[in-house]
């Protein structure tokens, strides 16, 4: 349970009926509060548990009731004070179980300690934060004498007694009295003597004098009394306007408590319930309502995502196991080599015939095998073998290697490699890149023999298969939403991974599918059975009844139920230069696409220069390499990778310095990746060489070779549904649908890597919709008077009580509105405002407070306040 109040006291003034006093924190013991009672003398007293007293509701997270025995009379108060025992009783064992609910509730324990020291120091009298003295210390009392600074200014010792005191002041005032008599006596004899000189002339103007001192009077009533009166009521309101906004401006920092109501700056959004309304976090947090628009990005947030796959709180979907490949049906008898099996002459084309059961050559000693030429580089992961029923032999173990070239070295990739004759038995392995030859030999020192019927290869797959990590996504609130577009381009996924999605609108009970004409069915929840749907079929219960495992065995059931959510590539491994054309700064280009050794591309005469390659129709390269020239300071050292559709502009995809390492032989490079946020589709690729290893000497190479990546999209991908399929046959309904659900599979087939999803999102068409903030209850003695108090910046026109609105609400009766003005300038952008409401009519203690945006207007509402007076 959480401590989400900073509220740890209550006061209550008593009118001699009244036994039940409220609690309106949470405590664990009733000996954790404190029940104090103030006379009306102000002396005060601790009251005793069960003989003055009782309490219940300890544990409750709305507290609960402190219930006297006697009534305070009118002119007490009751203080009710969280007062936990300041220990630690929580023991844990090493190796023993972590409950959760033990260690939430020795937090809570911690809290609320904090809490009832917080109280206490709020009551201590402090200096001032912006004092500059550190390490003061207070003298031992002593009865009668007043307290006074020592010569260093840190410590408060005892000084003169009460006494002393009065007698200094007594000598003061009668010395102060002394003076004034002199004074006085001296004035009035001057007095005398200037009244006897001029006796005659202040009775010869006297009549004028007269005349002067009355109009001198009415002069001052009319210019300072009657102008007074009204300054005294600006005044009192420019001081209150003062007061909120350092108050307001205070809160910015230690949310200073304003009056007898509480502030939050929105440091944090725990005290306020949003709804269409959005808390963007920070120093300078605020409230909005969440902003309307057109192709709008919304994000699927994955770190709230839940199901297999799911990193927790990570948000990020990775795939547990990654598949095993497809099977290579290019195999030909043509691509088959002996190496000493016996009557391979005879069976050898029987290996790739696609016939299981039918005769083949024979292991039958160590080191015994055959070697496979695919043509070209193939990245295999497994080989499997059928072994021949009828044959002799019991089975064979088998190392597989590979090779570039057809005299080797090999490289092994299985050593164990076990295989029987009783059907089909795989080998499969990590991807170890991609090459041409692939050798498989009998293992010395076994009982090798076999009679094979068939073999066949799996190779990487570049499409996706039966993997997946299943998971859904939150809710997404859709009431505000127009109009639900194509997925948005922060869906990432490596190369060879696809996500297949449906979506629920009605609250994840129907999960549906878009098959390019209509909306389909895919999962729902029948009658407490999760079910899916197979074409041509019906209805299947799940193995196991829950939603992931029926979207799975969805997936798996049928093509036509894998609804792509985002584009998803296949990275092909083999040559695409062809069909197209070549071209150069200098040189012959077409030398470079023949596959021929024997010639090179070179500008003969220029120390820098590109080689080009265009096709009629756009490509998506995802790597390259090139064949060496046999002179290694001919090589290049410094190049760019770039494409084009125009053959002007071009985009620099892939960027290569300082690279040396070159023989004097004619060698294939290592593949050169293009980062994937670079890929793009051009119709134009070239390497473009700005130095060679050295520098006075002319580009040359002798093969340049590309490899590209193609996307799969069927019509019923998201991308490209218009708001019209979306929108019918139980699909998206602007004005009814409320929420949307998305659960998706993150698939693929590569083993090579780890796949890992890392954003998904929508794009959506939104209005601005009626926003509400709602802010946490306060509870007052006798609330009738509430005032509101806020910080806003309009980002449109707004008018305060049409397009911005205050609400109160007291007990629980219905929320009233509250009238707003705009008081002042809060800094260059924003503006205080504020507001009260008589809430004296109705009854009850606990209030609260809220705000609402209407009209499709945005404004931002940086700190907000509500405090509450009595009449």
């Amino acid at each position: 349970m959480t401590i989400a109040s900073t509220l740890s006291s209550a006061r209550y003034a008593g009118n001699g009926e009244t036994r039940e006093f409220p609690l309106p924190f949470r405590f664990l013991a009733p000996a954790d509060v404190a029940v104090v009672l103030r006379a009306a003398d102000g002396i005060e007293r601790v009251l005793a548990e069960g003989a003055q007293y009782e309490i219940t509701g300890a544990g409750l997270p709305q507290g609960g009731t402190c219930r006297l025995n006697t009534p305070p009379a009118a002119g007490e108060v009751l203080s009710l004070t969280r007062a936990p025992r300041l220990v630690q009783e929580t023991d844990y064992q090493e190796n023993d179980a972590f409950p959760a609910e033990t260690h939430e509730a020795a937090l809570d324990q911690l809290t609320m300690i904090c809490q009832a020291l917080d109280e206490k120091i709020a009551r201590a009298p402090l200096v001032k934060v912006s004092a500059a003295a550190r390490g003061l210390s207070l003298g031992d009392p002593a009865p009668g004498r007043a307290l006074v600074w020592g010569a260093d200014g840190l410590a408060l010792e005892p000084g003169p007694e009460s006494g002393d005191i009065a007698l200094a002041q007594g000598y003061a005032a009668q010395a102060e009295t002394a003076r004034t008599g002199a004074e006085t006596a001296r004035t009035g004899a001057e007095t005398a003597r200037a009244g006897a000189e001029a006796a005659a002339a202040q009775s010869q103007a006297s009549a004028t004098a007269a005349q002067n001192t009355a109009d001198s009077l009415t002069g001052l009533v009319n210019t300072k009394l009657v102008p007074l009166e009204s300054n005294i009521s600006t005044l009192e309101t420019g001081l209150m306007s003062l007061a909120m906004k350092q108050a307001v401006q205070a809160g910015d920092t230690d949310r200073s408590i304003l009056m007898n109501g509480w502030l939050d700056p929105l440091t944090d959004a725990g005290q306020v319930a949003l709804t269409g309304m959005e808390f963007q976090s920070g120093d300078t947090g605020y409230l909005q309502p969440t902003p309307g628009g057109t192709n709008l990005a919304v994000p699927l947030n994955l770190a709230g995502a839940v199901g297999s796959g799911v990193a927790a709180g990570a948000g990020v979907v990775k795939l547990a196991v990654t598949g095993s490949g497809n099977v290579l049906t290019a195999l030909t008898a043509a691509m088959l080599s002996n190496v000493g099996m016996t009557d391979w002459t005879t069976y050898f084309a029987n290996l790739v015939s696609g016939t299981p059961d039918d005769n083949g050559p024979y292991f039958n000693a160590a080191d015994v095998g055959f070697v496979i030429d695919l043509g070209v580089a193939r990245t295999i992961t497994g080989a499997g073998m059928y072994g021949y029923p009828a044959g002799a032999g019991t089975g064979a173990v088998c190392t597989w290697a590979y090779a570039d070239a057809s005299t080797g070295p090999w490289t092994s990739v299985a050593t164990d490699a076990t295989y029987g004759k009783t059907g089909w038995t795989d080998k499969m392995w990590a991807a170890a890149g991609a090459h041409r030859f692939w050798r498989c030999l009998s293992n010395a020192g076994t009982s090798n023999s076999l009679r094979l019927s068939e073999v066949r290869l799996y190779e990487r797959a570049d499409y996706p298969v039966n993997d997946f990590a299943i998971f859904s996504l939150p809710t997404l609130d859709a009431t505000y939403w127009t109009a639900l577009k194509a997925a948005t381009g922060n869906a990432t996924t490596p190369d060879g991974c696809a996500v297949y999605a449906a979506v629920s609108f009605n609250g994840g009970k129907h999960y549906l599918v878009w098959t390019g004409t209509t909306w389909r069915g895919l999962t729902y929840e029948n009658n407490g059975v999760w079910q899916y749907f197979v074409p041509s079929v019906g209805w299947a219960n799940a193995s196991a009844n829950d939603k992931f495992t029926a979207f799975k065995e969805a997936l798996v059931a049928h093509a036509q139920n894998k609804w792509p959510l985002v584009p998803q590539y296949a990275q092909w491994t083999t040559d695409i230069c062809a069909g197209g054309t070549a071209s150069a700064s200098l040189g012959t280009a077409a030398n470079a696409f023949d596959n021929d050794e024997a010639t090179f591309w070179s500008t003969s005469s220029t120390t820098n220069g590109w080689l080009r390659y265009d096709w009629p129709t756009g490509r998506r390269i995802w790597r390259y390499r090139f064949k060496t020239y046999p002179n290694s300071a001919k090589c290049p050292k410094n190049w760019t990778f770039e494409g084009s559709n125009d053959g002007t502009t071009w985009t620099v995809l892939d960027t290569r310095t300082g690279v040396t390492d070159y023989g004097e032989t004619v060698v294939w490079r290592p593949y050169y990746e293009i980062p994937e946020a670079k890929r793009g589709v051009y119709k134009m690729y070239r390497l473009n060489v700005s130095e060679c290893v050295n520098a006075s000497h002319d580009p040359a190479l002798t093969e340049l070779e590309m490899n590209e990546s193609t996307v799969f999209l069927s019509a019923t991908a998201l991308v490209g549904l218009t708001q019209e399929q979306w929108a019918s046959q139980a699909g998206f309904v602007p004005g009814t649908t409320k929420t949307v659900d998305v659960m998706a599979a993150l698939t693929t087939s590569d083993t090579a890597f780890t796949p890992e999803l890392n954003a998904l999102g929508f794009t959506v068409d939104r209005t601005t919709g009626v926003g509400t903030a709602e802010f946490s209850a306060f509870t007052s003695v006798d609330p009738d008077i509430g005032r509101a108090v806020f910080v806003m910046q309009a980002v449109d026109d707004i008018t305060l009580d049409t397009d911005l609105k205050a609400w109160m609400r007291r007990g629980t009766e219905a929320y009233a509105q509250v009238p707003l003005v705009q008081d002042s300038a809060y800094d260059a952008t924003r503006v205080l405002v504020r507001g009260e409401l008589d809430m004296s009519a109705t009854p009850g203690t606990g209030t609260m407070f809220k705000l609402t945006t209407h009209n499709n207007k945005a404004v931002k509402v940086f700190q907000a306040a509500n405090y509450f007076k009595s009449k």
